[in-house]
């Protein structure tokens, strides 16, 4: 079976992943609708992210990149694996 998750939970997951710190919206909203509901995508997507420094983790905070407007996003789960 083949669930996706919704927006809020997607979001949700991706929170989880980061801890406390807060990611900006904007970076979020982009990670999210790249990962298209995508448990999996979303958790391998912002691990990619971080590990290429396009987000850095601050103080208090999550630092995007440039607000990831050019969010690379590899076309498959196993271009990304």
């Amino acid at each position: 079976m083949d669930k996706r998750l919704s927006d809020a939970e997607c979001r949700e997951l991706i929170s989880n992943l980061l801890g406390p710190a807060a990611l900006p919206p904007a970076a979020e909203s982009r990670i999210a609708s790249a990962a298209e509901g995508n448990a999996l995508f979303a958790e391998e997507l912002v691990a990619m992210l971080v590990d290429d420094a396009l987000l850095s983790h601050a103080p208090d905070s999550w630092v995007a990149a440039s607000g990831l407007v050019e969010l690379p996003v590899p076309s498959t789960i196993n271009a990304l694996l």
